[in-house]
């Protein structure tokens, strides 16, 4: 077997010498539709773009509606609409989307079509039909069945809650998460673990989707795409951080999903054969089905097993402002020689009362922390206010305060309780 494979290898290397180039015709260009109607919110959108075929010149000035994808081959112009079929008196009739909604908040993305606020009309197991064709007379069509659950439930060890609901608590140490959905109409569930960024953005930490309507997720997973698109941030730790993490707040979002947006979020188009993808569209490719979220806050924190975790007591005068809050900190993860940690801040910061989480981190015997306090028309501004540099050891000490240009801007003294 060894001697037939050299052979093979040689007379292959032989032989590659005479390929020479071939010229590839360009690919068809096919239409796309991404419509995924949502009966939890009150406007709907519909994206209507064209596969890439090298033909034509991509535009990159161009962004994407969904972040981090290519730049698109918008399709303008185009006629676009929903229709519930199960409904023969909808007052909404035939929904008609357009790329100029009169609300001047919404996205005016090229190849972006809104439709009307409420419409089309949504019930669980009503059957929609879409229909869009362009001004050069392509057409997609596509039908699907609106989703509806009865009941979304949370659950923590022996607290539950129907989503959206109270906050819950778990301990990443020995707690487990698990969601489950009640449906009326649905196929599979998709669930979602975010935290708000600095700028109050929520971050996804974790998402994944199965086909069954109930997930469980221990406190203590590990977030497996760390090493694959994490940043060389010296201040991290040498191990992959958990999905939750202590003294954070987080939303979990359940999501309830139909045939054709599950076979969606499953399947590829695979470069080089262009198969794989499972596409229930007629005339083109893309997808139209039918999602139903709920959210609720989950608070994270963890057993009490490092000497600098506990409750802190922060008071003194920041920009001017008399503040007096009360941590209520964690250890997160410890690198080579940083400890990294999070806390729950509560009290009067400098814009007023606060309830939110902190990052910071221990180094060479020191803490630093930063405070955001999400301002409603400048977020992540100045209310930002970094602690750092203590000057005092043991249960009191001092911290100085700065702002995000590094400038001193106060000091409070801080005292374990």
């Amino acid at each position: 077997m060894r001697r037939l494979l050299l052979v093979f290898g040689v007379a292959l290397a032989a032989s590659s010498c005479e390929f020479g180039e071939v010229a590839i015709s360009d690919g068809e260009s096919m239409l796309v539709a991404i419509a995924v109607m949502r009966p939890d919110i009150d406007r709907q959108w519909i994206l209507v773009e064209q596969t890439l075929t090298g033909a034509s010149a991509i535009d990159d000035t161009l962004s994407s509606v969904f972040p981090g994808d290519t730049p698109p081959l918008p399709v303008t112009s185009a006629l676009v609409s929903v229709t519930n079929i199960s409904m023969s008196n909808d007052p909404c009739g035939i929904t008609s989307f357009t790329e100029t909604p009169a609300d001047p908040e919404l996205d005016r993305s090229l190849g972006l079509y809104w439709g009307p606020t409420d419409c089309p009309t949504m019930r669980p197991g009503d059957s929609l039909r879409l229909r869009v064709e362009t001004a050069d007379g392509l057409l997609v069509t596509g039908q699907t069945v609106v989703v509806g659950a009865e009941r979304v439930v949370l659950r923590i060890n022996g607290d539950s809650v129907a989503v959206p609901g109270p906050m819950l608590t778990l301990n990443r140490d020995t707690d487990t998460l698990e969601a489950e959905v009640e449906p009326m109409s649905g196929r599979s569930v998709q669930l979602e673990i975010a935290r708000p960024d600095s700028m109050n953005v929520l971050d996804p930490m974790f998402l994944m989707f199965l086909d069954t309507t109930a997930i469980t997720v221990p406190g203590n997973l590990v977030n497996f795409l760390d090493d694959i698109f994490g940043d060389d941030d010296s201040t991290s730790s040498d191990s992959p951080e958990g999905i939750f993490v202590a003294g954070r707040y987080h939303t979990v979002t359940v999501a309830l999903m139909d045939d054709h947006f599950f076979d969606y979020m499953r399947t590829a188009n695979m470069q080089l054969s262009g198969r794989g993808f499972v596409n229930h569209l007629d005339g083109g490719l893309g997808v139209f089905g039918s999602v139903v979220a709920a959210a609720n806050e989950v608070k994270v924190i963890s057993d009490l097993d490092d000497d600098r975790e506990g409750g802190y007591r922060m008071a003194g005068t920041v920009d001017g402002v008399a503040v007096d809050i009360a941590l209520e900190l964690y250890v997160a993860s410890a690198g080579e020689d940083t400890t990294n940690m999070a806390a729950f801040v509560q009290g009067d910061w400098v814009q007023g009362a606060l309830d939110t989480s902190a990052d910071g981190l221990f180094r060479s015997g020191e803490m630093a922390l930063t405070i955001y306090q999400v301002s409603p028309t400048d977020p992540g501004s100045v209310s930002a206010i970094l602690l750092g540099g203590a000057t005092g050891s043991g249960d009191s000490f001092t911290l100085t305060a700065y702002d995000r240009q590094l400038n001193q801007v106060g000091s409070v003294a801080v005292t374990r309780n």
